[in-house]
C-alpha cells in the first residue's frame, strides 16, 4: 500500500472503472500527476457514491495499491478528506453480489444461444 496527498484535478464517475486525476507535490517540490482507479460506477453508487462525491480542487489523501510498473497510478482503497472524513470502496459483499448477478446473466445468455 502507498499513500499520496494532493489536489483533485478531475473525477470521472464511469464504467468500467471510475478514475480520478490529482496533482501531488513530490519530495523535490515538483508537481506530479497521479491517476487513481476505482471500482465502476455501478459498484460505487451501490454504496452511496455519486459524480459529486469527489470534486476538483479538493485536497485529499489517497491510500491504495500501486501499479507493478512503478508509474504514478494506483487502485484506491481509501480516501481521507482534509476534514478527516473517509470515502471507502464498495463493500466486499456488494461486489460479490454484483459479480454473481453478472455470472447469472452470462449463463442465461449462453443458454439462449
Amino acid at each position: 500500500m502507498i499513500t499520496v496527498a494532493g489536489v483533485v484535478t478531475q473525477f470521472k464517475f464511469m464504467n468500467p472503472h471510475a478514475m480520478m486525476f490529482m496533482d501531488v507535490t513530490d519530495d523535490s517540490g515538483k508537481v506530479v500527476n497521479w491517476v487513481v482507479e476505482f471500482a465502476g460506477r455501478l459498484n460505487l453508487s451501490g454504496v452511496g457514491w455519486t459524480a459529486e462525491s469527489i470534486k476538483a480542487g479538493e485536497r485529499i489523501t489517497v491510500i491504495g495499491n500501486p501499479t507493478h510498473t512503478g508509474s504514478q497510478r494506483m487502485f484506491f482503497k481509501k480516501i481521507v478528506r482534509a476534514d478527516g472524513t473517509e470515502l471507502l470502496p464498495a463493500a466486499p459483499q456488494r461486489l460479490t453480489a454484483v459479480e454473481e448477478e453478472r455470472r447469472q446473466r452470462a449463463l442465461q445468455r449462453n443458454q439462449q444461444k
